[in-house]
């Protein structure tokens, strides 16, 4: 580029800076990171009177939003303006306040009240920041004009006439099943309420009216407030808030609450939606209860059968163990050692019965151990094929032990588990298959240093639906009946 073209630049860029300063408006730009990037003398100096960041550089949105944050009225509105703007919900916020004193930009004499008309507008581009232009309007007051005063009089009365023109919001606002409410986001004062707000609260709408929730005892902790007020300036809306409130009677409750910022007149407000959800968080607390107490009973119930396990199983093995020795008996006739063998199988098959009831009981108990020992595996396969051979006959079903590699004598494992398990599964198939094949499949992998034994009982039964597939892992859960 020439020279001459950078030098025309420099003063034309210098002409628009002396321009910028010397408007009598204050001025500052606003960067995306929320640093003042660039300010006319007019604003740093009403900054630097009135505790407003007042340097090119400055963080300007973190103070502001600090100073909502503790309370400061003022910057409620104008965090909630900027918010608005930010979001895009508003091309533009204006906000009016007034100061007192001299202050810098002033137009009335010392010591009178200074008005003022903060417009916050979004600079040209996506992300590019903020514009703030803040004008003295004391010279605009109705106080100073009598015909100012007939248009702010007109103003307020179409704006009464459009509040109140619509029916349909006014008619959903009074009859809503919930509770709503209009309110200062400085204070929490009611500027509007509905008739079910005013019954969930127990006070009189004139009550409830130009009052704050705090001055009413409302909130039974304050910081319940105060937590929501600080994600609605972050956010700008809240939802499913729970908190406990007090009504007029001093009864406490449980409410759930929505708030959000809405603009009306171009004035931030707080749009509340309440739900008095007392009796369903009463009802969790009695079924939470109840279910305490069910697992408090059924784990007591486990502990004393996991712990009765040794006085259970004694005398039935006192009475299998006389069985067996009359058996041996060698003068009883044929039909007396019939009815011994009939003692002693049903004895047995009371004392697995009495077995599987104490395991349930140790495993809901969480007493459950693993025995691990070495044992004959192939005789205990040996053993179960013998036993469920001659029910699977007996149904007219064949029965195969299929062993298609060569299977270690000796293995490490919980025998007496192993033996459950494969009897349950057995029994299972033995007694949901009508006809056709049962097969009973050990194998070993092997995996590095270990071998892993694996055993699959199939049959020609029904099989699981997809559906019965959920039950299967659960405790006490039949899949058949």
């Amino acid at each position: 580029m020439p020279a001459t073209s950078q030098a025309d630049r420099r003063v034309t860029a210098g002409l628009y800076l002396a321009v910028f300063d010397s408007l009598s408006g204050a001025l500052a730009a606003i960067d995306a990171d929320g640093r003042i990037s660039l300010a006319n003398q007019s604003w740093l100096d009403f900054a630097r009177d009135h505790g407003r960041p007042a340097t090119v550089g400055a963080d300007y949105l973190t103070a502001r939003q600090q100073a909502a944050r503790e309370g400061d009225p003022l910057a409620i509105q104008e965090w909630a303006g900027i918010q608005a703007v930010r979001q895009g919900l508003s091309p533009r916020f204006d906000l009016d306040f007034s100061l007192p004193g001299s202050t810098p930009l002033a137009v009335a004499a010392n010591g009178a009240t200074q008005a003022f008309s903060l417009r916050i507008s979004p600079l040209p581009g996506p992300g590019a920041g903020l514009l703030l232009q803040l004008d003295n309007v004391t010279r605009f007051q109705p106080q100073d004009c009598p015909e100012c005063r007939r248009l702010a009089d007109s103003l307020r009365q179409a704006e009464q006439a459009l509040r109140h023109s619509d029916a349909r919001w006014l008619t959903f606002f009074r009859a809503s099943p919930v509770g709503i409410s209009i309110t200062l986001p400085e204070d929490g004062r009611f500027v509007e309420v509905n008739e079910t707000l005013v019954n969930m609260l127990g006070h009189a709408r004139e009550t409830l009216l130009g009052s704050t929730s705090l001055d009413l005892g409302i909130w039974v902790d304050p910081e319940d407030r105060e937590r929501l007020m600080q994600t609605l300036m972050e956010l700008g809306k809240v939802q499913q808030f729970k908190a406990p409130f007090r009504r007029k009677s001093g009864v406490v409750g449980m409410m759930q609450l929505a708030a959000e910022l809405i603009f009306l007149n171009g004035l931030p407000h707080v749009l509340g939606i309440y739900t008095d959800i007392t009796a369903s968080e009463q009802q969790n607390e009695e079924l939470r209860r109840a279910k305490e107490a069910a697992d408090v009973a059924n784990r007591a119930k486990s502990a004393f059968l996991a712990n009765m396990s040794h006085d259970i199983r004694t005398p039935m093995n006192a009475i299998l163990g006389y069985a067996q020795l009359m058996q041996r008996d060698q003068g009883l006739s044929a039909g007396a050692r019939e009815k011994l063998a009939i003692i002693n199988q049903s004895g047995q098959h009371l004392l697995a019965l009495i077995e599987d009831v104490l395991e349930m009981s140790k495993i809901e108990a969480g007493r459950v151990s693993v025995s691990a020992d070495s044992f004959n595996l192939a005789g205990l396969l040996n053993d179960l094929s013998v036993m469920f051979r001659m029910r699977a006959t007996a149904k007219k079903l064949q029965f195969k032990l299929v062993t298609p590699s060569p299977l270690p004598r000796q293995i490490v494992a919980d025998e007496g588990k192993l033996r459950q398990i494969l009897v349950n599964l057995l029994g299972n198939a033995v007694k949901f298959t009508t006809e056709g094949l049962i097969e009973l499949r050990p194998s070993i992998t092997h995996n590095k240093s270990q071998c892993w034994l694996s055993v699959i009982v199939s049959d020609t039964g029904p099989g699981i639906s997809a559906s019965a597939l959920k039950k299967l892992f659960r405790i006490v859960s039949r899949i058949y009946g």
